[in-house]
């Protein structure tokens, strides 16, 4: 019978199993076991063999680990989105436990535009997903944000469409929480806009939003996601630059938006760092349109269970 002895110290330490002496020199801070009592059992001998030896296999299994680990690391970004697609999901297949906001204000339609009492009805039910949010804001924070971008004069993200022609939805309570974002109507295939110039972080495909756009400002803090879109731009791709104007899509209702119903899904969000591209707050695109010096203020009803 042969006993195992586990050294702690692997890397200056030798198990050595044998029926004879053990080979090393030993120090004063060698042990092995008594040979004479149990001239069979194995041997624990302390040695400085160890060192100036190549890897062992454990260390190059270690360092396979560690390169895996971080090449992990680098995806976990966009897996978040995937995940928080998944939950929604499941969210949907559970009954709805929240009805819509009574105070909600009713979508403006443009001229060309007209939805029927059942397109209504349906697009109100429809869930879309924007970048994915953080605790609500300061005010005074949300209104600095809000006077800046402002400044970056943004175009409206469908061609012929004015800011008048839409109203603010962005506290509409959804089958999933607050809208976030606001809805643009206009005739399938009408050309998407970028509102300025910057670049394309992404380019995704959800069972939620459909085809989307996530476009980088200028000042990299800033996310523009276009939603339920019918096509990409030709030869558009992630990491293109953009003009102010420039058509990146067009519109459709991709996604779970309703399919008489072809609108954009349009939100802006605020980044904490300039590489991200979730994690984002909201900002209110409607307050950014409208250009008003008016002060931001919030909806009684604004704090609310969220998924």
């Amino acid at each position: 019978m042969v006993s195992i002895s586990v050294c702690l110290t692997l890397p200056f330490c030798q198990l050595v199993t044998a029926h004879s002496e053990p080979r090393g020199n030993l120090d004063s801070t060698s042990y092995k076991h008594n040979s004479e009592s149990s001239p069979k059992q194995s041997r624990l001998v302390w040695t400085d063999q160890a060192y100036g030896k190549a890897s062992t296999p454990q260390q190059d299994t270690q360092t396979k680990l560690l390169k895996q680990i971080k090449e992990l690391s680098s995806r976990i970004e966009q897996l978040d989105a995937d995940v928080k697609e998944l939950k929604i999901e499941l969210h949907n297949q559970a009954p709805r436990k929240q009805q819509l906001s009574s105070s909600a204000s009713p979508i403006i339609l443009s001229p060309s535009v007209r939805k029927t009492k059942a397109e209504t009805n349906s697009s109100e039910s429809s869930l879309v997903i924007s970048p994915k949010i953080v605790k609500e804001p300061p005010l005074s924070d949300m209104q600095l944000w809000v006077n800046e971008l402002r400044n970056h004069d943004l175009a409206m993200p469908v061609k012929g469409t004015q800011a008048e022609s839409i109203k603010g939805s962005f506290y509409e309570v959804r089958s999933s929480g607050r809208h976030e974002a606001v809805d643009i109507p206009a005739p399938r295939g009408t050309p998407v806009l970028a509102v300025e110039g910057g670049s394309i972080a992404r380019l995704f495909t959800s069972k939620a939003g459909g085809l989307t756009i996530y476009q980088r400002d200028p000042t990299k803090r800033y996310i523009y996601y276009y939603a339920h879109l019918d096509r990409y731009a030709d030869n558009l791709r992630e990491g293109d630059s953009v003009k102010k104007q420039q058509i990146i899509g067009f519109v459709d209702s991709t996604g779970n938006a309703p399919a008489n119903y072809p609108h954009l899904h349009f939100s802006i969000s605020r980044m904490p760092d300039e590489a991200s591209i979730f994690h984002g707050v909201p900002i209110d695109p409607y307050e950014v349109f409208k250009k008003d010096s008016q002060q931001l203020s919030r909806p009684k009803h604004l704090f609310q269970k969220r998924e």
